[in-house]
């Protein structure tokens, strides 16, 4: 079933039934609304919900005529027939026209373009955000990959933190209300969070029955009791990412039985340890486990995992250390059948010179003399490239090295290596100055700024990573590449 006609959908599940003529009737209620301010003309409806249903509509007063979402609230006498737990359910409009205006300045909120009361109703007319909605993704493309689930968390969380602080709490976030569309002027893919319709007002209190609302798949367990916090819109963002990881219902990623979330036995690939252990977090059925504030979120996914965390990295990079062994083997393995020479003496002013052993001429090959006149004279043997030895070896506690980079004062050695981490060495003394902790890949690539303050890291994980060099501290994280980035150079300036 395609919903792509229909981001703002609150109940997908009846897909089939909410296309229908400007004449039908959507439930118990009447046909569409009429023209709104004489400029918001509905065209056809869209979807319903308990409290709520949803309409395409176009503005009249622009030559161009774009469209617009026009989301109608049933009238309080509607509804009196619903019942919840033995109590009248009442429903309210719980969000203040003018909260929703201010939120509706983020770019990854649609606009609130106007509010207006007609015949009972209240209306809300908000912009149309144009692109696929990820229920109707997940069909057509399939599971999402972990570099994806990233870019989503990366980018909601963000707009979850603007909507909080505004005391605000979106109360549905699922599938159906999240679109993609691609970032004006760019490539890169861009997360709108959508239907903030019954937006519920975050004051620090418990709400009222009334205040019920939020797609049950998705909602968070105190939703159906009535009560909502903040970290709730946390709990509903986690669900979505494991339906969307695993195409399977939350209800069945739940192990009610068992008490415990099961949702690892449904993927379809493997994932990074550091991803499952904020999704478990973000899905937290009590909600006082759960992470409380989206700001708490992102600074666990900016700073990565603890140093044991990174060791203990997924299960994909380890055919890396068992290649690594198998090579090692091999390697020990010629060595005993290949006949090692002999051991030099350590160079010194009173080391004999060996000689080239006197090679007499193969008559049967053409004369070479007219070629071997021309090349310059080689120089006596004198034994220094069987005697050479390493300066210095420089010992590190993570896996097979894969980058290297040097500050341009010449101390500092940096080296990158497959199980995500970065080893920072003394290049004088050998010493371990520390190790950067973060990436969830191998890294590829390493570069230190001119002026040795700043290194750059390139992973697997499809992201490049900023770090102070001399605190180790994360200074930014890049996400804009969708796969693996192989090398990374910073400019001469810095």
């Amino acid at each position: 079933m395609n919903h792509r006609i229909n981001p703002h959908n609150q109940n997908p599940e009846d897909g089939d039934k909410q296309i229908v003529s400007q004449n039908e009737t959507i439930g118990n209620h009447t046909n569409c609304p009429p023209i709104l301010k004489q400029r918001y003309q509905t065209i056809k409806p869209l979807g319903e919900s308990v409290w709520s249903r949803t309409f395409l509509a176009i503005d009249q007063d622009k030559p161009s005529k774009p469209p617009c979402i026009i989301k109608e609230f049933v009238n309080l006498d509607d509804r009196k027939d619903l019942i919840f737990q033995g109590q009248e359910i009442i429903p309210t409009f719980s969000c203040d026209p003018v909260q929703l205006d201010k939120i509706g300045k983020h770019p990854q909120i649609p606009e609130l373009l106007a509010s207006v009361e007609h015949d009972g109703h209240r209306y809300l007319v908000q912009e149309y955000i144009e692109g696929r909605n990820l229920a109707t993704e997940l069909i057509e493309d399939g599971v999402f990959s972990e570099n994806k689930i990233w870019q989503i968390l990366h980018q909601l969380l963000r707009v979850l933190e603007f909507i909080h602080d505004h005391h605000l709490i979106h109360g549905d976030i699922k599938p159906e209300n999240i679109i993609c569309r691609t970032k004006p002027g760019t490539n890169i893919p861009e997360f709108v969070l959508v239907d903030f319709g019954v937006t519920i007002s975050a004051n620090g209190d418990l709400l009222s029955i009334g205040s019920i609302n939020g797609s049950a798949e998705y909602a968070a367990p105190e939703q159906t009791q009535g009560k909502v916090y903040p970290n709730s819109d946390i709990y509903s963002l986690g669900a979505t990412c494991l339906h969307l990881l695993t195409m399977v219902s939350p209800f069945e990623l739940f192990d009610i039985k068992a008490d415990k979330w099961v949702w690892r036995d449904y993927l379809k690939h493997p994932i990074s340890r550091h991803l499952g252990r904020i999704l478990d977090k973000m899905v937290q059925r009590d909600h006082r486990q759960r992470y409380q504030s989206a700001a708490e979120i992102i600074k666990d996914i900016k700073y990565g995992p603890t140093p044991v965390d990174v060791i203990l990295q997924k299960p994909k990079w380890t055919v890396t250390a068992w290649g690594a062994a198998a090579i090692a083997l091999l390697s020990l393995f010629i060595s005993s059948r290949v006949p090692s020479p002999k051991p030099q003496p350590s160079l010194s002013s009173s080391s004999e010179n060996t000689t080239i052993p006197e090679l007499k001429p193969d008559l049967s090959q053409p004369k070479i003399d007219e070629y071997t006149k021309k090349l310059p004279p080689l120089p006596p043997s004198t034994g220094i490239l069987d005697q050479l030895s390493p300066l210095r070896t420089l010992a590190t506690t993570s896996g097979p090295v894969w980058s290297l980079a040097t500050s341009s004062d010449g101390r500092i050695v940096a080296s990158g290596s497959t199980d995500g981490s970065i080893q920072l060495l003394h290049l004088r003394s050998g010493q371990n100055l520390g190790t950067l902790s973060g990436h969830d890949g191998p890294i590829w690539s390493v570069a230190i700024t001119p002026d040795s303050r700043t290194l750059v890291s390139a992973s697997g994980d499809s992201t490049i990573k900023i770090w102070d060099l001399y605190t180790g501290r994360l200074k930014n994280t890049l996400y804009s590449h969708l796969k693996d980035v192989f090398s990374v150079a910073i400019s001469p300036d810095g």
